[in-house]
């Protein structure tokens, strides 16, 4: 792998921390502009490192999509071995909770992620060690979780790798994120959770997904602003433009190989009945197929490799449930990650380019 960037290596640049959910968003028209640093890690066999690739969403917004798109890949391991609920990193949410405490600094975290990852890189029936591991959420969300965490400046080598991984051979482990952005009209047309919550309640739903969602901009901001390599995608680019997902992923983290969208998960060796993982016998590639961006979720869709895939609604209706102010910051959040998913990693030199997203 390359001289990947190391999470507690980079110093703490001030971002604050805002309970107010419409508090000082900067979009790409803005004075913020991402860090474009350097590709996960380089293609070919590297024995003394590993990858630790933290996948993000929001809950219930894809994530088991995003996930089983590794799936079926010898080159990346899960921890859905772990046979934890929906392959997450803690068997409980109460242990979940525990885990992310705001008294721990980035060092703790980074530790105790992988030392509980550590097994998960082994052979497991494989005719060597996965070089990659992804994890939903960790140790991101224990580092956001915790102030002094955002806080804490330390040199990789102030963070040894723990025993299991040091007696296979591997001296580091690197640190990179892919987070994947899922447009306001998807959630309302695919989410059936989403369905049933607005019926309930939809200004209670609408607060909350605007909460959500500024959330995991403050994540990816928090991981350019370290430095972190990290790609973000979308849920319509990984199911209206398959193709172009698997080559970003590719150019992002080749160590981690091609990744097949058409492999069809397997229940026993991909995911295990205590996951409750919702895979139906249905690629990731499949189930794209079978829904049309317009019918399911009123996107509007072209077949011009140049042209973005919109929400093809009115903000007044796409973000109903929200009074003008929330429209406006829903709006700007959602303009926010789609301009980092129009970065796209090129094959050549790892170059990032500004592409729109398109569906089919």
């Amino acid at each position: 792998m390359c001289d990947g960037l190391n999470p507690l290596s980079h110093p703490a640049s001030g971002m604050a921390r805002h309970s107010n959910p419409q508090a000082g968003v900067r979009t790409a028209s803005g004075s913020h502009s991402p860090h474009l640093g350097r590709p996960a890690c380089e293609a070919g066999e590297h024995r003394g490192e590993r990858l630790l690739l933290t996948l993000d969403t929001l809950a219930l917004h894809g994530s088991t999509a995003l996930l089983a798109s590794f799936f079926g890949n010898p080159r990346v391991a899960t921890l859905c071995e772990g046979r934890t609920w929906e392959c997450e990193s803690q068997p409980t949410k109460e242990a979940a909770r525990a885990q992310r405490s705001p008294h721990l600094d980035a060092a703790q975290i980074w530790a105790d992620a992988l030392r509980r990852f550590a097994p998960f890189w082994r052979e497991h029936g494989r005719a060597s060690a996965p070089p990659v591991l992804v994890a939903k959420w960790e140790p991101l969300h224990s580092m956001m979780a915790s102030a002094k965490a955002s806080a804490t400046v330390l040199p990789p080598d102030r963070v040894p790798v723990p025993p299991l991984l040091a007696g296979a051979g591997v001296q580091h482990v690197r640190w990179a994120a892919v987070a994947m952005h899922q447009p306001w009209c998807m959630t309302v047309g695919l989410s059936s959770y989403a369905g049933r919550a607005r019926q309930r309640s939809l200004k209670a739903w609408a607060a909350m997904e605007l909460l959500n969602r500024r959330r995991i901009v403050d994540r990816v901001r928090f991981l350019e602003a370290r430095g972190v390599p990290l790609l973000v995608t979308s849920h319509a680019e990984l199911l209206w433009r398959p193709d172009r997902f698997v080559a970003k992923i590719l150019a992002f983290a080749p160590c981690a190989g091609r990744l097949n969208l058409s492999h069809i998960p397997r229940l026993g060796a991909d995911h295990f009945q205590a996951n409750a993982l919702k895979v139906a016998n249905e690629s990731v590639r499949g189930f794209g197929e079978r829904r049309d961006p317009r019918a399911c979720c009123n996107m509007t869709a072209t077949q011009h490799p140049s042209a973005r895939a919109r929400c093809a609604a009115p903000a007044e209706i796409l973000y109903a449930g929200l009074d003008e102010a929330g429209r406006a910051l829903a709006q700007e959040l959602d303009g926010f990650m789609e301009s980092r998913v129009r970065l796209r990693w090129e094959l050549a030199g790892g170059a990032r380019q500004t592409e729109g997203v398109t569906a089919r």
